[in-house]
């Protein structure tokens, strides 16, 4: 299988984070949905009452002990609480504390789980080579109360892909540590939609944003994107895909 690539113009690369951080670019897609054009500040006219948003409550070692006082700052979700990624879930950083109120007082709900985040998660990769597993916890109770919800007609979206990869390891069993390798025809037990950046050219990110997407779609969101001049990577803009 080929795997996805573009051109990635180093302008596009966000070096700082918008300021406010939910003033950042969020563009709407589905497989078969045009697509959407909106921000951040907006997304809780965007989710439904039956959306549940999980995040990654991960705290990093910032760019591996180099990043500079603005770093530390910038390159930390508001939910970090337990130390042992080697970067942040960079998803999250769009969330501030208004947002999350602003969530919660339009009925959306919250729940957490820890993915501590390899270096491999990232990688660039030529074939279809699997990452190295990863220590993740999902506890039963939560794990149960997803489970209550989605049968209840209720949609899970995962902010992040680390969280994707934790719940679909959590509901088949896993423990601990989780290979999950998510990769096209990929079939989603639990997670309905997820909120993520825009990713390098070639990396296991992509492999996952596919299989959500499919390769069509997939590659008019990243040609609208750099179209519409959105801005990549951690500190970039963001996207919300729901299937």
């Amino acid at each position: 299988m080929e795997i996805f690539t573009y051109e990635l113009p180093t302008e596009f690369i966000a070096q700082r984070p918008i300021q406010p951080p939910e003033a950042a670019k969020l563009l709407i897609t589905s497989p078969d949905a045009e697509i959407e054009e909106t921000t951040f500040a907006s997304l809780p006219q965007h989710l439904g009452s039956r959306d549940l948003l999980v995040f990654n409550d991960t705290a990093p070692n910032i760019r591996q002990g180099s990043g500079d006082y603005q770093d530390k700052i910038d390159d930390q979700t508001i939910f970090a609480n337990k130390a042992g990624s080697v970067a942040v879930p960079t998803a999250s950083l769009h969330f501030t504390p208004e947002l999350i109120s602003q969530l919660r007082a339009s009925g959306k709900q919250v729940e957490f789980v820890t993915l501590q985040v390899g270096s491999s998660s990232s990688l660039c990769i030529e074939s279809r080579q699997k990452p190295s597993s990863e220590q993740f916890e999902v506890s039963q109770e939560t794990l149960n109360r997803l489970h209550r919800w989605k049968e209840a007609g209720g949609r899970v979206i995962a902010v992040g892909t680390t969280v994707v990869r934790a719940l679909e390891s959590a509901v088949r069993g896993m423990s601990g540590q989780t290979n999950l390798f998510i990769t096209p025809g990929f079939r989603f037990e639990l997670v309905g939609g997820v909120i993520t950046n825009f990713h390098e050219p070639q990396t296991t990110h992509l492999l996952l944003v596919e299989a959500f997407l499919g390769r069509k779609r997939l590659e008019e969101v990243y040609q609208y994107a750099l179209q519409h001049r959105f801005r990549f990577l951690s500190y970039g803009d963001g996207m919300l895909i729901t299937i």
